[in-house]
């Protein structure tokens, strides 16, 4: 049965008054922008509030700062499921948050919705979540999956179940599952079928002792290797003013933009299982948090290339290089005009103006990379 309808003052999607707190935050890819907006208008009809990229992110807002502040203002994260959402990096971040506040689940604050199959897709943690189904439902029964799942009430039909009748068998048969493939509002997870036969599986001879010891040893190696390419990273940023002194920062951002950053890897999604009833929630949580961290970092740098990218930028990039190629250069007609002609000065303008943009961005994964060192490694 679906939860009972708030305050019919609230279904603007406005925050509740008492906690400036909205109920979902519906994160999505691009592609599924109108399955995002069908799900968040079933959910303010029915009394609750949202946060929509679509609706709430208007022009001239910080898209990074506008994300971190739906995550931690939403009391529930809504996360829609399909090929494209499981592939995207940006998306990662959104639903880790959620799921870092209640890993257990025992919240339901992380809600999983499927709406284009992508069931063969999913791995490491989805496995372990119950989501809702709305592949292949009608509108209305769609509307109902929706309203039942985020329900976190015992889900008791409201009429008996049809009795199944006494079936004889001449040997005894697994029981088969009643769901259907394309309409079950529940989990579907996927089989894990050991290899071979049944007589090749050796027993568990190992304590909880060592596999903890197992699993901690991996990922304190990640950890280590993560914040090693971190650090590597961002000393090749930092070092580069010695090129163009003139230009300051703002070669700086470029390097940021387009140095080579090896792709972090993140074990501890695989590990879960292993961990929980093993590890203190806390060391869970920091690995957790740092895993988080280190996604921001890729977002924001994502952020400072897509200005680099745009036409206008990529010209004005090519301008300034040849002009301090001219500035430091061994020919002195060359050198002279650079320094002293009107275009020299209308690049040093327009290059101050272009690195003035760039540095709250700028700030802002500095911090992040503070704050990544202050988190440290989180198993040691």
């Amino acid at each position: 049965m679906a939860e009972e309808k708030k305050s019919s003052a609230n279904r603007s999607g406005n925050p509740d008054p008492a906690t400036n707190s909205k109920d979902f935050f519906i994160s999505y890819n691009g592609a599924d922008k109108t399955w995002a907006e069908w799900i968040a208008w079933q959910l303010e009809e029915a009394g609750f509030s949202t946060i929509l990229q679509a609706w709430d992110f208007r022009p001239g807002a910080n898209f990074v700062l506008k994300m971190q502040e739906a995550s931690a203002k939403a009391k529930r994260t809504i996360a829609i499921l399909s090929p494209n959402y499981l592939r995207a990096d940006f998306t990662q971040p959104e639903w880790v948050a959620a799921f870092r506040r209640d890993p257990q689940g025992s919240k339901g604050i992380l809600v999983p919705v499927m709406v284009r199959d992508c069931r063969q897709e999913l791995e490491g943690l989805w496995l372990q979540i119950i989501y809702i189904n709305l592949v292949g439902l009608t509108e209305q029964t769609a509307r109902k999956a929706v309203l039942e799942g985020i329900n976190r009430d015992r889900n008791k039909p409201e009429t008996p179940p049809v009795f199944p009748g006494v079936i004889q068998h001449n040997e005894i048969e697994e029981p088969h599952f009643p769901g259907n493939s394309t309409g079950d509002t529940r989990n579907s997870h996927k089989l894990i079928e050991s290899k071979g036969s049944s007589s090749n599986i050796q027993p568990t001879i190992s304590s909880d002792a060592e596999q903890e010891n197992r699993v901690l040893m991996l990922l304190r190696r990640e950890n280590v290797q993560n914040l090693k390419i971190l650090d590597d990273f961002w000393r090749q940023v930092n070092e580069c003013l010695k090129d163009y002194p003139l230009l300051g920062n703002l070669q700086k951002y470029h390097r940021l933009a387009y140095n080579i950053l090896v792709p972090w890897t993140h074990l501890v999604w695989e590990s879960h299982a292993s961990l929980l009833p093993l590890v203190d929630e806390k060391a869970i949580s920091r690995m957790y948090e740092l895993n988080q961290n280190l996604d921001f970092f890729v977002l924001l740098r994502k952020k400072i290339q897509d200005v680099f990218d745009t036409d206008e930028n990529k010209k004005l990039w090519n301008d300034l290089i040849t002009w301090m190629k001219a500035y430091y250069g061994d020919d002195l007609k060359q050198r002279e005009e650079a320094q002293h002609g009107t275009e020299g000065r209308e690049l040093d303008r327009r290059a101050f103006q272009f690195s003035d943009s760039l540095t709250p961005l700028w700030n802002a994964i500095n911090t992040l990379y503070q704050s990544i060192h202050n988190v440290g490694n989180p198993i040691l």
